[in-house]
């Protein structure tokens, strides 16, 4: 900023008296800017056991000044300096303070404890009692409100009954999901349902795999879980696909739930088992039945000879399951938090 100047001026008057003038003028000449103190952090958002790396910058010192770091909890590397690393250690928000001098700057890192993950995303909604907005974690689309109240009653792992209530849907074009920041490991990943029109066929791919093929919402909120492993690193992805055509593709709700620790794998497929598991066929009349045994949470999938999920059973446990595909090749896929186990079977009327 600039500042006043008072200038005074004496002139000798008519009759040789004295007279003396001020003018007050801005002498438009800006001031040295003050003293400042930023800090910048690779990431804001960590696993609890995660690092972030600090650069503090100091801007307009007379000499350069002396960086002294402090955080309200976790472990920084070294108490000064221009570059430090943060270590959380326990899932929470902690504040980081640069300070040089009398000035300072903070940081707020967000450290997740992923140990006990379990996302719950209101797709097309707002926060909504435990559940948040998930707009900002899909990639095209947009929010759709169906404007009614609906009745979740007798629903295993429903979501509140408003989260069905409203959609991301996308009618022109697929869409996706982001969810980057989830690390590798197991996980229960759960797609919530729910339309007022029949006959509108959507695909879903979680990871790769497609779980989903050309599914008709019922006209009831409805649940469908996936076992996932995450091992690429670059956390969960979901893609919504079969727009266009009049068609239109949506979700209600998605949650993602931790369920173990990553897995040993070969090839894609999980090689270790938490538990032993067990499927088998039998062949009933014009039907098979599939049988699940000592399988936890799981999803039975049977996929025809083009690679196509023609079917997909949801369970916990023991369970039966009926199928009436035409006759062909198959392969049934069972996932769980055990592992994945597929056989190749020829369904034969």
């Amino acid at each position: 900023m600039g500042e006043n100047k008072l200038i005074w001026m004496t002139k000798t008057a008519p009759g040789g008296a004295s007279m003396k003038h001020s003018w007050d003028f801005f002498k438009g000449i800006p001031g040295p800017p003050a003293p400042s103190v930023s800090i910048e952090a690779d990431q804001t958002t960590i696993d609890k056991n995660g690092t972030v790396t600090l650069t503090a910058t100091a801007a307009n010192f007379t000499t350069a000044p002396q960086i002294q770091w402090s955080a309200t909890g976790g472990t920084l590397s070294a108490a000064s300096g221009t570059t430090v690393t943060f270590k959380p250690g326990a899932g929470g928000s902690f504040v980081i303070t640069a300070r040089a001098g009398d000035v300072s700057a903070t940081v707020t890192i967000t450290a997740v404890d992923y140990d006990n993950l379990w996302m719950k995303v209101n797709c097309g909604g707002s926060d909504d009692n435990g559940w948040v907005a998930g707009d900002a974690y899909a990639t095209g689309g947009s929010a759709y409100n169906f404007n009614v109240t609906l009745n979740t009653t007798g629903i295993t792992n429903a979501a509140p009954a408003s989260v069905y209530s409203t959609v991301y849907h996308s009618p022109s074009a697929d869409h996706r999901y982001d969810f980057s920041a989830v690390p590798n490991g197991e996980y229960i990943v759960r797609l919530h349902f729910y339309d007022e029109a029949d006959g509108r066929t959507m695909s879903f791919t979680i990871e790769g795999t497609r779980v989903l093929e050309n599914y008709d919402p019922p006209k009831a909120p409805t649940v469908k879980e996936y076992a996932v492993t995450v091992s690429d690193g670059n956390g969960v992805q979901i893609v919504c696909s079969g727009a266009g055509s009049n068609n239109d593709v949506f979700l209600a709700g998605i949650e993602i739930k931790r369920t173990a620790t990553v897995p040993t794998a070969d090839n894609g497929r999980i090689t270790h088992r938490a538990t032993p598991h067990t499927m088998n066929i039998a062949q009933d009349g014009r039907a098979y039945v599939l049988t699940v045994r000592n399988a936890g949470s799981y999803t039975l999938d049977v996929i025809n000879a083009r690679g196509s999920i023609v079917e997909s059973f949801s369970g916990f446990g023991n369970a039966s399951h009926r199928t009436a595909v035409s006759h062909g090749l198959y392969t049934l896929r069972l996932r769980s938090d055990a592992g994945i186990q597929t056989r190749t079977v020829i369904m034969t009327r």
